[in-house]
């Protein structure tokens, strides 16, 4: 089995036409004219996804995956519309404006939504310092050192998610991002590599990113509870993203259908489950 390298794509911003003529920076199987089955979306799912094919491929060799780069919820969606790519993933359901004929939103599983630090000897935080964290009021750790928030940009679902956890994370989220000189990732990928990379950084992800891509970061429980997959079922730890599937169902090619399949197969949500996902049972 030989091996494609496909150039890096610029770090801009994607668009469903740029998809057409950019590759992506990934070693991927060759074989001849097998038909690519292109997955994209949003980057809290493509490493666990990319786990789930490379387990697929080692059962059906004749297969093959191209993982396209982070392109948010919004932009897989609109380039599975287009045809671009087979399967895109989503952390939320399609809008009406985005309910092509024949198009359809599977939620397959949901993640702890986490807060990640590169502090060492940090584990716990009361919402309420996470809270004064992202207000500013807390702006720095234990033993002095100053604490480095990473925020999304403002219209991210992560802030979404932070701002329905309590009135005041609501108004501390939106007070982080009057703040100046705080650092704004783009996606999903480029936020950790944020906070890996400064010292006593600070800022949001999920369980499945972290797991799946192996990140060298404290996932931190809050309030004293572990965002565990254990928790969320039992509701001690509320906060998660849902994972939806974004796919053509009719027309759906042989090997688009039979990985899906597989995603909902008992092998691969128990490969789902140890990466950080609580698969949904009653996936359509």
């Amino acid at each position: 089995m030989s091996l494609c390298k496909i150039p890096d794509p610029l770090k801009l911003w994607f668009t469903t036409a740029s998809l057409l003529f950019l590759g992506i920076g990934l070693w991927l199987p060759c074989w001849g004219h097998a038909e690519v089955v292109r997955i994209g979306g949003t980057g809290s799912g493509l490493a666990t996804m990319g786990v789930l094919a490379k387990a697929f491929q080692s059962r059906n060799p004749e297969f093959q995956f191209e993982i396209i780069p982070s392109l948010g919820s919004s932009g897989g969606i609109k380039a599975v519309s287009s045809g671009v790519i087979q399967i895109a993933l989503s952390n939320r359901a399609l809008k009406p404006a985005e309910a092509v004929a024949g198009l359809q939103a599977d939620e397959y599983a949901r993640t702890p939504f986490v807060f990640v630090t590169s502090k060492s000897g940090v584990k716990d935080l009361a919402l309420t310092q996470i809270a004064a964290i992202y207000a500013g009021r807390q702006p720095q750790w234990h033993d002095g050192s100053p604490v480095r928030l990473v925020l999304r940009d403002f219209g991210d679902s992560d802030n979404t998610v932070i701002a329905a956890m309590s009135p005041e994370m609501k108004e501390a989220v939106l007070t982080a991002h009057k703040r100046k000189g705080l650092r704004i990732a783009l996606n999903d990928q480029e936020g950790v590599d944020a906070v890996e990379e400064l010292s006593g950084g600070f800022g949001a992800s999920t369980l499945a990113l972290v797991r799946s891509e192996n990140r060298r970061v404290n996932v931190l429980a809050v309030n004293g509870v572990e965002p565990t997959i254990e928790n969320l079922i039992n509701g001690r730890y509320p906060y998660f993203k849902e994972m939806h599937l974004i796919h053509f169902d009719v027309n759906a090619s042989v090997q688009v259908k039979k990985f899906l399949g597989f995603i909902r197969s008992s092998a691969g949500q128990g490969l789902m489950t140890q990466l950080g996902n609580l698969p949904v049972k009653a996936v359509r």
